[in-house]
């Protein structure tokens, strides 16, 4: 049960540490009505969800380790095993992606994976799971623009035992740039814009990796690399 508990709370760091430091704004948009309900359709979910993990929090801190199984139990009982994602065998990353992919499904997004893990990634499992988590959030954000057809995601995680690999990609619409290079959000909100990959970046520094972007051909496809050991 401690396990289970431990595995809890990396998912709720994250997700905690999220809602600490972005604000979820209206996008700046003139299309139809449906996207308008798409986006406060993932606000809402996105908001519950949130509450549900501090309540979670809460039964973890204090040890209430049954209360905080049913709570999960209860909040994933209609994601059944043919609805999850990925099985890899690594619970913080099945977690994450899991979880996604059913935020995900609800906005009509498909999600392909392509992982194929060593184990070692075990030792940074709470940065991959930030990672992860940002990167998620940003290509769902970026589908609630497109048209259901091309709302897609694909995922792509590699580990040896030195170090692992993420490369998400999906199509993107009108990403702005500055005149530094830095991708600006569509978000009225500069002061928070791009605190999703200013925190990648950060754990990519942690590790001694690389961060690369690539926008060719209208697919927005981000790679992260981490090191697992300091060189």
């Amino acid at each position: 049960m401690r396990k289970f508990g431990y595995v809890c709370m990396v998912i709720l760091a994250w997700i905690i540490g999220r809602g600490r430091k972005r604000t979820v704004n209206q996008p700046e948009w003139e299309q139809d009505g449906q996207i308008n309900k798409e986006w406060e359709k993932m606000r809402k979910i996105q908001h519950n969800m949130k509450n549900q993990y501090v309540l979670g929090l809460g039964y973890l801190e204090s040890g209430e380790y049954d209360k905080l199984k049913k709570l999960y139990m209860d909040n994933i009982k209609d994601m059944d095993d043919s609805h999850k994602a990925v099985q890899t065998g690594n619970k913080e990353i099945d977690m994450i992606i899991n979880y996604k992919n059913a935020l995900a499904r609800q906005h009509a997004i498909e999600l392909k994976t392509k992982i194929k893990l060593a184990g070692s990634e075990k030792r940074c499992a709470a940065d991959i799971v930030t990672v992860l988590g940002n990167l998620f959030d940003n290509a769902i954000e970026a589908c609630a623009y497109l048209p259901k057809k091309e709302r897609w995601i694909y995922v792509e995680i590699v580990s040896d035992h030195t170090a692992v690999l993420i490369r998400m990609s999906n199509l993107y619409n009108k990403i702005v740039y500055g005149s530094d290079g830095a991708i600006i959000t569509r978000k009225k909100d500069k002061k928070n814009h791009g605190i999703g990959l200013q925190t990648v970046e950060e754990i990519v520094n942690k590790h001694q990796g690389r961060l690369e972007i690539n926008t060719e051909k209208g697919i927005f496809k981000i790679t992260v690399f981490l090191h697992l050991y300091k060189r």
